[in-house]
């Protein structure tokens, strides 16, 4: 028996917890005991029979799969954030066009998060980046800037409070078509709970402040 995480699931551990995202079903969980103990053995590879029994629970779930020659689950990378661009706006103004082209693809983001899941606008941008993998270039001197500015007024002109989501896909999307080193990243913290989304480009956040989004931890990172 190998298992391994199913399509779709993934986890990141945080202030001695552990969180888990279904994309498909568009929720986060924590498993509980005694589950949850018996998938720390098995990220360590080494679940006793009472735990393979948990294990298999997991699998009925659809939580892990049973797939040869898989690797044993590892929670989310963290990619590691340095600045936001915010903190270092352009000294020109973004053009009135590229704002009102912002501002519309924030507007379909958030139609398309309405009328498509989770996990359909996660493999639609991943899509993007996959085809456009092979173009990725440096961030020229202020683009990440730029980029920021120019979200940043677009977001006066479309509500964006409480919209991380729809932002960081529009952004991203735009991101990726310059063909910048681009990830999107949902996290989450604990105590209370809550979820955030931004974007990063070469280490440097281009959607929020620094401040924002350290308390979270990635739980998906695309």
């Amino acid at each position: 028996m190998s298992l391994t995480l199913a399509p779709g699931i993934s986890f990141v551990e945080q202030d001695g917890a552990r969180v888990f995202l279904d994309l498909r079903r568009d929720r986060y969980f924590a498993l509980g005991e005694p589950a949850d103990s018996a998938f720390t053995a098995l990220t360590r590879g080494k679940p006793n029979e009472a735990q393979q029994a948990r294990l298999l629970k997991l699998v009925d779930e659809n939580i892990l799969i049973d797939l040869p020659f898989g690797e044993n689950p590892r929670p989310c990378r963290q990619p590691a954030l340095t600045a936001s661009a915010l903190d270092e706006m352009p000294p020109t103004a973004p053009s009135r066009w590229r704002v009102l082209a912002a501002g519309r693809s924030i507007v379909c983001a958030k139609r398309r998060l309405k009328v498509r899941t989770l996990a359909s606008n996660v493999e639609r941008l991943q899509g993007l980046k996959t085809s456009l993998a092979a173009d990725v270039r440096p961030a020229c001197e202020l683009e990440r800037e730029a980029i920021a500015a120019t979200f940043a007024a677009a977001g006066r002109l479309v509500p964006t409070l409480d919209q991380c989501l729809a932002l960081s896909f529009a952004m991203a999307r735009a991101c990726l078509k310059s063909n910048l080193d681009t990830h999107l990243s949902i996290g989450v913290k604990l105590r209370p709970f809550e979820a955030h989304a931004w974007v990063s480009i070469e280490g440097i956040v281009v959607s929020d402040r620094l401040d924002n989004v350290r308390p979270f931890a990635t739980i998906l990172l695309i």
